[in-house]
């Protein structure tokens, strides 16, 4: 007996362990036909938790049994509320769930369709940051080399006046129609003539 009892304790706890868990005891919300929108508890999370951020998405039920499993919440958000309608009483309201939880109408047993809604998470995803490696470049030594000066004298080129002589252009004399072997024929003439005069004078002096 205490064989079966050892057994039968063991399964049970596999089987708690195996089964999702459930949910706690949920608020109730008396079902009105809005309720069965989304866009209703996207309001309803703004008016009555000053939360403008939820994004609600609605599943129904084609005729699944067993309770409502809830998965992971979109990336970079968590669950906030899940709603569960089954009948036309009372909506049932889960706060915060958790993935894997299962949930099943608290009256109605089983469920119509589920709300769930979600926000984004309240602390920002890691942020890595990447320090630039310091790199410390060394100027390469500047070497300036003064241009070489060349001095360059000016030849010094020293020019003789140069002397003009002046030209003397003989004057021509006019042409007065005599040649001038007559000319010099005639001083000859004159030349003897008072050659002779002289000559005379002497004479008749001496005499």
């Amino acid at each position: 007996m205490k064989k079966i009892a050892i057994l039968t304790a063991v399964a049970f706890a596999l089987v708690l362990v195996a089964a999702p868990a459930a949910a706690d005891s949920p608020d109730s919300l008396p079902w009105t036909q809005p309720t069965n929108q989304s866009s209703f508890w996207e309001d309803y999370g703004a008016t009555t938790h000053q939360e403008d951020d939820w994004v609600c998405d609605k599943t129904n039920n084609d005729d699944s049994s067993g309770p409502y499993v809830i998965g992971d919440p979109p990336s970079g958000s968590e669950w906030r509320l899940i709603v569960v309608k089954a009948g036309s009483t009372v909506n049932d309201l889960h706060w915060n769930p958790m993935s894997g939880d299962s949930f099943d109408h608290s009256v109605q047993k089983g469920w119509s369709h589920v709300i769930e809604c979600s926000r984004p998470t309240d602390d920002p995803e890691p942020t890595t940051t990447t320090v630039p490696e310091e790199t410390t470049t060394v100027p390469e030594e500047t070497t300036t080399t003064a241009p070489a000066t060349t001095t360059t004298a000016p030849a010094t080129t020293t020019t003789d006046p140069a002397t003009t002589v002046p030209t003397t252009t003989p004057t021509e004399l006019p042409d007065t129609g005599i040649n001038a072997g007559s000319f010099v024929v005639a001083a000859l003439v004159l030349l003897m003539s008072g050659g002779l005069v002289l000559m005379g004078i002497r004479r008749a002096e001496t005499e």
